[in-house]
Formats: C-alpha cells, structure tokens, sequence
C-alpha cells in the first residue's frame, strides 16, 4: 500500500472512531477530547515534549500518526500509529540521561500488562481493527529537546 493510501486508511479509520465516539466531529489534528478523561496526571490536552519527538522520528521511519495521547479508565497510551497494514502501540519513554538505567527499563511487566489492557480496550471501542496485526514498541529518548537521542524497539514486548 503507498504512503498516501495508509493516511487515507488512517483517516478513514480516525473518522469512524470519531463517529463511534464523538458525533462525527473531526479536525486535521488528533481531537484533544479523545485523550481526554478524567484519569489524568497532566492538565488535559498537554504532553510531554518526548512525545512530539518520538512522533516526528517514526514519521520519518514511514509510520502514520493516528492517535496521540489515547486515555481510558486501563491506562494511556502514547501513541498510536501505523506501519504498513500493521497497529502499533508505542509508549514513549524519556530520560535526561542514563545514570540510573536507561528509559526503556522502566517499561516493566507491570506497565507491559497496563499497556495490553489499554489496547485491548482501544481495540474493542473500534471494531474495524480487531482483525489488525498489532505490536507494541517503545521510543525510549535520553537528552533534552535541543539535542535528544531516540531509540525505537520494535516489537518490545507481546
């Protein structure tokens, strides 16, 4: 499939969620209501600025953004995306350096677990994906914004 047939399909697809959830409402932008809930640490619609690097980094590897910031009652998710005909769930992890471990480590069995629930229940809400090859990856990040370092671990964990 070419890159602009995956954004027609991710479009496709973000409009049906919207319909499914939302009245039909849509934007060029993720619309900020489906992030938000009450379950929240940050003041709705706000991210952490590794969140918007590791978007841009796995747009530049071919992947399409359909979600940011996908919360429910489970947990979040931070990204939400698509390579090739393949659903993948990304957690974003930053660190300012590796003094005391590496960010992907903190990405434990615990949090493993939280993220599968999170996106079983994603999945459930749209119907239209269940039948989708996912995969979960992690952009663990070490620096600041100026100068930040990514790394991306696909398929972190089943």
């Amino acid at each position: 499939m070419s890159r602009s047939g995956l954004i027609d399909k991710a479009l496709e697809l973000y409009r049906h969620h919207l319909d499914n959830t939302h009245g039909g409402f849509l934007t060029r932008q993720v619309d900020k209501r489906l992030c938000n809930s009450r379950y929240k640490r940050r003041p709705p619609g706000s991210h952490h600025w590794s969140e918007d690097i590791a978007a841009e980094f796995l747009q530049r590897q071919g992947l399409v953004l359909l979600v940011t910031n996908y919360r429910n009652r489970t947990g979040e998710i931070d990204l939400i995306m698509i390579d090739d005909q393949t659903l993948v769930f990304v957690e974003v992890k930053q660190r300012r350096d590796s003094q005391f471990g590496r960010p992907e480590e903190s990405v434990d069995i615990a949090k493993q677990a939280k993220l599968r629930r999170t996106a079983a229940s994603y999945l459930q809400r749209n119907d239209r994906l269940q039948s989708w090859t996912c995969r979960f990856d992690v952009v663990a990040i070490t620096g600041s914004p100026h100068a930040p370092v990514c790394r991306w671990i696909q398929n972190a964990f089943h």
